[in-house]
């Protein structure tokens, strides 16, 4: 009897997390500007309430300084925002224009 292994075709990656290059870390700025344009996003989307905003955002802060982003994680994640922004007044417009 043959023994069972693992004959997959492809290569399991020795580590498949393998730990990324020491990188940039955002300025406490740039981060600050994250912050500020997510929560008035997250507000517009109706994610945020008024009256929760604050400790739900400070949840969002301790989570983002965790991750240490680089300057261009951080870009990468307002370009989503802008993006949102984008999608949700192409949505109005449109909303208004059937009307």
């Amino acid at each position: 009897e043959a023994a069972i292994g693992n004959h997959s075709p492809f290569p399991t990656p020795k580590n498949p997390f393998p730990t990324p290059p020491p990188t940039e870390t955002a300025s406490l700025d740039v981060l600050e500007a994250y912050f500020q344009h997510l929560e008035t996003v997250l507000l517009k989307i109706g994610y945020l309430y008024p009256h929760t905003a604050i400790a739900r955002m400070e949840k969002f802060r301790r989570l983002l300084h965790r991750a240490s982003p680089s300057p261009e994680e951080v870009k990468m994640l307002r370009g989503i925002l802008r993006q949102t922004e984008w999608a949700l007044q192409s949505l109005q417009k449109t909303v208004n224009d059937g009307e």
